[in-house]
């Protein structure tokens, strides 16, 4: 059997505007490490240009940075075991996908110091945007990519198509976050409770704006009050626990709970 050299796996993640990719893709990083694995992510928004090539493999000798190296080869030869996120890959300059097909084909990439890093042992992921007229079925999204990348790059993919997620998968998503923001608590000792209607509102909060914004509508409602408001106050050593809560005015609040020996 002949050996192969090429990353662990390459998948190409396509889909529609907050589906849920970059969510998935932190957890198939997540199922192959076996546990809340390193992800390094990529912008690839800041690699539209031909020159941005240097900011992955170094700028050749002689011109400024070249001491520095490229930051594509020097993160995968620190961790060598990890994922490789490229986001928006579709906004990459057409050089770049050349270079990371180098490394889909071969799993080697040199770069501009002449170190021949391995991505052996990594996997890569990227994830791309698709309008909204293209993701009607994976047929469209399949013919789609095939006009947006070369043949011989997607060759290497194993490509994954996402459609728009329904509320009821945003809902059990947004169930998963808030069950971790309680494990996080607990191991602080402190309880965290939330109404039963706290994920259908915050479900409807995501689906209006996008699941790529699910981390900051969390933040907004629950982490800044919690960190903000508890965790530099004197009363912090006094809380039990927190309850997340509706009001009337169909806004989140949090409240902390203190301890009944605090109560009077």
């Amino acid at each position: 059997h002949s050996i192969s050299f090429q990353p662990w796996g390459s998948f190409l993640i396509a889909g529609p505007l907050g589906c849920g990719k970059t969510t998935f893709a932190e957890s198939l990083s997540a199922f192959f490490q076996g546990h809340e694995g390193t992800i390094l992510r990529f912008d690839m928004t800041e690699y539209s240009t031909l020159g941005s090539i240097n900011n992955l493999i170094g700028s050749p000798q002689g011109y400024w940075g070249y001491q520095n190296g490229g930051l594509l080869t020097t993160v995968a030869r620190q961790y060598p075991n990890s994922v490789l996120l490229f986001e928006q890959i579709d906004k990459a300059h057409s050089h770049v996908w050349q270079l990371l097909r180098q490394i889909l084909e071969t799993g080697f990439l040199r770069d501009h110091q002449g170190h021949l890093v391995s991505f052996k042992h990594h996997i890569i992921l990227m994830t791309c945007h698709l309008p909204p007229a293209s993701f009607i079925s994976k047929d469209k999204i399949c013919s789609y990519l095939e006009c947006t990348f070369p043949s011989q790059f997607l060759a290497q993919l194993t490509v994954l198509p996402f459609t728009p997620l329904l509320d009821e998968h945003i809902q059990q998503i947004v169930l998963h976050k808030l069950l971790k923001i309680k494990d996080e608590l607990a191991t602080k000792g402190k309880q965290f409770e939330f109404d039963p209607a706290i994920p259908h509102r915050l479900t409807k909060e995501v689906a209006t704006k996008g699941l790529a914004h699910l981390d900051t509508i969390l933040a907004n409602h629950i982490l800044k009050p919690l960190y903000g408001d508890y965790w530099y106050s004197t009363e912090w050593s006094r809380i039990e626990g927190f309850q997340c809560q509706i009001d009337e005015k169909e806004s989140i609040k949090l409240e902390g709970k203190l301890y009944e020996r605090c109560l009077v």
